[in-house]
């Protein structure tokens, strides 16, 4: 159908689109029995999709077709949203799953720097400047299996702080930032293929990265001890100085390794 204004849905059963949803207003959408679902395969909402389910297994998934997507709210259970446009979080959302995030047309971009999930975060964009931005505020960031065709910068203020559950494809720059509770960078399956690798840590939170190509390092400024491995391919540093308050280890097998930086300060 077409709402030529607000819509608002709730029910205690599963929620679903049959057909064609156009929105011109927000959706909001609250299942208020848990672990009952909200499928909306065919939206195209042009406000605000508002977000909310109760329980463990209130699982949401959103296809807004080829209208920008900007979500907000809390999904108990896992969250998966598709748009050929830019999706972003209007405000808070917090996702007790997985949160799967795919722009299926090319150079459209993710930002969610509003989110709290819990589960980890699959990131899907195409083209050339597929950007993804993701703060996950005080929540430790899982990075799970994504392909990003552009830049990628993540950011977490959990002690835990940004790990990896899955390969990382990113085609442009990484930047990998904890800002609080000395929080930690442990990514073990990167695969950068291109730009700048710039790390920051919070206090005295180290970091860890392997990459599967060359590293150049950006800028960094390292808390605690920093580990980095390029498993096919130089390390270099291309950007400003390079900053580690604690040991230094690189490796980078038969390759060259160049840090010449006159700025860089290493323990």
């Amino acid at each position: 159908g077409t709402v030529s204004g607000n819509l608002v849905l709730t029910s205690g059963g599963a929620i679903t689109d049959s057909g064609a949803l156009n929105v011109s207003g927000t959706t909001t959408v609250t299942t208020d029995v848990d672990d009952i679902t909200i499928t909306l395969g065919t939206l195209a909402s042009t406000g605000n999709v508002i977000l909310t389910t109760q329980g463990t297994a209130g699982d949401v998934t959103i296809d807004n077709g080829t209208t920008a997507l900007g979500v907000q709210g809390t999904v108990s259970g896992n969250l998966v949203l598709t748009s050929g446009e830019a999706i972003t979080d209007s405000a808070a959302l917090s996702v007790l799953g997985t949160t799967t995030v795919t722009t299926d047309v090319a150079d459209k971009t993710i930002t969610l720097d509003s989110l709290a999930s819990t589960g980890a975060v699959l990131l899907t964009t195409s083209g050339t400047t597929g950007d993804v931005v993701i703060d996950n505020g005080t929540t430790a960031l899982d990075l799970g299996a994504s392909t990003i065709s552009g830049t990628l910068s993540a950011t977490s203020g959990a002690a835990a702080g940004i790990v990896d559950s899955g390969n990382i494809a990113v085609s442009g720059d990484v930047t990998l930032t904890t800002d609080a509770n000395n929080g930690v960078i442990n990514v073990g399956t990167l695969q950068q293929s291109g730009g700048d690798l710039v790390l920051t840590t919070n206090g005295s939170g180290d970091a860890t990265v392997v990459n599967n190509a060359a590293i150049d390092f950006g800028t960094s400024s390292v808390g605690g001890a920093l580990s980095a491995t390029a498993s096919a391919g130089t390390i270099t540093q291309n950007g400003g100085a390079l900053t580690v308050a604690g040991t230094s280890a690189f490796t980078s097998g038969a390759n060259a390794i160049t840090l010449s930086h006159g700025s860089n300060d290493f323990t």
